[in-house]
């Protein structure tokens, strides 16, 4: 699988709702569990390493920037 940052999702809307409504209600903790699980389980379904470790180095550059 190419790694892009070009958006590809063909639902966007709908997956941001859905994302946004599971994590409603949660505490602290659960709101850390869920994410953790989420990660995981999205990275199992790329199931490549390069892409994987790709998107690892692309979400911190993207949490660097955002705090500059």
């Amino acid at each position: 699988m190419p790694f892009t940052t070009e958006p590809t999702l063909s639902k966007p809307d709908i997956v941001h709702a859905a994302l946004l409504s599971a994590m409603e209600n949660l505490d602290e903790t659960q709101l850390d569990l869920f994410k953790d699980s989420l990660i995981l389980l999205l990275m199992n379904q790329l199931s490549d390493h390069d892409t994987v470790m790709a998107c690892i180095e692309a979400a911190a550059g993207l949490a660097v920037a955002d705090q500059a």
